[in-house]
C-alpha cells in the first residue's frame, strides 16, 4: 500500500499531507466525455479522500495530531466554462475539507484546502499561450500578474505549521484577489 511505502521511506508516520496532483479536460458541457469525467473526478477528489482516509485512520488509532492540505482552485468557489468536471471536483474538495475538519478537528486532525488562482503550471499553458485569454484574465486578478508554484508554498507552509493551529476546514484562497473582485 502506498502510505505504508511513504512511512517506511520516511521512517516513521505521516503528519503532514498535502494532495497537489490534478487534472482537467476541457469540453462544453453538452459534449464533455463521460471517461474524462470520471477520470478527472478520479484523480482531482476521489484519490485525495482516499489517501486523507488512511493517513487519518492511522493518525486517529494512534491519536497523532495532523494536517492535511488539498488543493482547491478558484473553482471551488466560482464556475468556470468549459471545466465542468473540474469545477465539480474542486467543489466537492471543498465540501471534502469541511467534513473531515469536522469528523477529525476535535481530535488535533486538522484540515484546509489552498483554493489558487491562475498559477503557470501544465494545466494553464494553453490558457498562458492565447494571448487574449491572457489578456482577458489579467483584468480580472486585482494583484497585476498571474500567480507562480511558489506562490502557493508560503500558504503550504503555513497551514502545515502550528501557526495555524486553530484554523481547520479553511479554503485559503491564493488567487491574486480575483475571488474577492
Amino acid at each position: 500500500m502506498l502510505v505504508d511505502r511513504c512511512e517506511e521511506a520516511l521512517g516513521g508516520p505521516i503528519d503532514i499531507v498535502l494532495h497537489a496532483a490534478g487534472t482537467q479536460h476541457r469540453q462544453p458541457a453538452e459534449h464533455f466525455d463521460p471517461k474524462e469525467w470520471q477520470r478527472v473526478l478520479d484523480v482531482n477528489l476521489t484519490a485525495p479522500f482516499l489517501l486523507s482516509q488512511e493517513v487519518g485512520r492511522r493518525q486517529l488509532a494512534e491519536e497523532r495530531p495532523g494536517s492535511h492540505i488539498f488543493v482547491g482552485s478558484l473553482s471551488s468557489l466560482l464556475s468556470i466554462r468549459g471545466v465542468t468536471a473540474y469545477t465539480a471536483s474542486k467543489s466537492g474538495v471543498y465540501g471534502v475539507v469541511r467534513n473531515l475538519s469536522l469528523e477529525w478537528s476535535a481530535r488535533s486532525i486538522r484540515v484546509n484546502a489552498i483554493g489558487p488562482g491562475y498559477i503557470r503550471t501544465q494545466l494553464t499553458e494553453a490558457l498562458f499561450a492565447d494571448a487574449e485569454q491572457r489578456r482577458r484574465l489579467m483584468q480580472r486578478i486585482p494583484a497585476g500578474r498571474f500567480g507562480t508554484p511558489q506562490d502557493l508554498a508560503g500558504a503550504a507552509i503555513f497551514l502545515a505549521s502550528d501557526a495555524s493551529a486553530y484554523i481547520t476546514g479553511q479554503l485559503l484562497m491564493v488567487d491574486g484577489g480575483w475571488s474577492a473582485s
